[in-house]
């Protein structure tokens, strides 16, 4: 499915930057940087990520920081815009920055008009630290004596479609804790052991299948390389989505360029967006010309440039 090395890549890249994250809060600080626990993280997992910095980024602008882009041996491509957070700890309380505002406002409604910019799904980069920093704070599927999620969550993703509807009825510091529990490890997606499976699809299927056969595959059949990362990240947002008692709309979007789904379900449930759509716009046949140029040294429009800290590729 993927390459061999890459879960040790990615097991020693969450290792070094949660030891810079305790190293940190051993020399007295509260919090660490998260434009250096990226670097760490990048620097890693080397060679399969490969970073590419820009220096007109203009981050209260976007609400964003990262561009990723995951791609395979076949030329298949997903990519998702990354804002990155760290979970802090204040009393008993812990709190993710995810109400943060600037001039422009608030910075997930910036993130989230990103997304649909690049036409790709938005997720938040959560550093949270060592378990022991954590403590109290445990996955909603724990085990004992040794819980492999939360050993592995201290790098952690959560699609910003599933913070913002949570958003919606919890607290700032409810919020907070519970996007990490609903987080997937970040080492978890490029775990063999753990593919997405079967999605269940209830009264979706009446639509899907004449939507896309093709979709309809994705969602119940195995998947390889990039499109396994974008069932993996696919499967929260949409297992939210089956929860929610509201009707399936029986339409559908054309999509277009280098998208492998050609039409996707409209259906958007009480989330703010249609989630078919948000996050399977970011499977593609081949990179975007600007990350293709990125990645030659090449210059790239000014909107990719200021409006990104810079793009990761992952190669599977």
């Amino acid at each position: 499915m993927f390459d061999p090395g890459l879960l040790a890549a990615f097991t020693n890249g969450r290792v070094r930057a949660v030891e810079h994250m305790a190293a940190r809060l051993a020399q007295g600080y509260d919090s660490w940087r998260e434009d250096t626990v990226t670097d760490t993280l990048c620097q890693h997992t080397a060679p399969y990520v490969t970073s590419i910095q820009f220096n007109g980024f203009q981050e209260g602008r976007n609400g964003l920081d990262w561009l990723c882009w995951w791609r395979d041996r076949t030329g298949l491509c997903f990519g998702s815009l990354i804002q990155a957070k760290n979970l802090k700890r204040e009393g008993a309380r812990w709190t993710a920055g995810f109400g943060q505002r600037n001039k422009q406002g608030l910075q997930l409604d910036l993130l989230l008009a990103s997304a649909r910019r690049f036409r790709l799904p938005a997720l938040y980069m959560l550093y949270a630290g060592t378990p022991e920093y954590r403590t109290g704070l445990e996955c909603k599927r724990h085990s004992e004596p040794v819980c492999l999620r939360c050993e592995r969550a201290g790098v952690s993703v959560v699609s910003a479609l599933t913070v913002q509807n949570r958003a919606t009825f919890l607290t700032g510091d409810e919020l907070a804790a519970d996007s990490f529990q609903r987080a997937t490890p970040w080492e978890d997606l490029a775990d063999p052991a753990l593919p997405a499976g079967r999605l269940w699809i209830g009264g979706l299927r009446n639509y899907v299948g004449p939507c896309s056969e093709r979709l309809l595959r994705f969602l119940t059949e195995e998947q390889v390389g990039a499109a396994e990362i974008a069932k993996r990240i696919f499967s929260p947002v949409h297992g939210q989505r089956m929860t929610q008692f509201s009707a399936a709309l029986a339409e559908r979007v054309d999509t277009a360029d280098t998208m492998v789904f050609t039409d996707l379900p409209n259906d958007q449930g009480h989330l703010s967006e249609p989630h078919f759509v948000h996050v399977l716009q970011g499977l593609r046949t081949a990179l975007p010309q600007y990350v293709r140029d990125a990645e030659l040294g090449r210059a790239v429009p000014a909107e990719v440039s200021q409006s990104l800290a810079g793009i990761i590729i992952v190669d599977i």
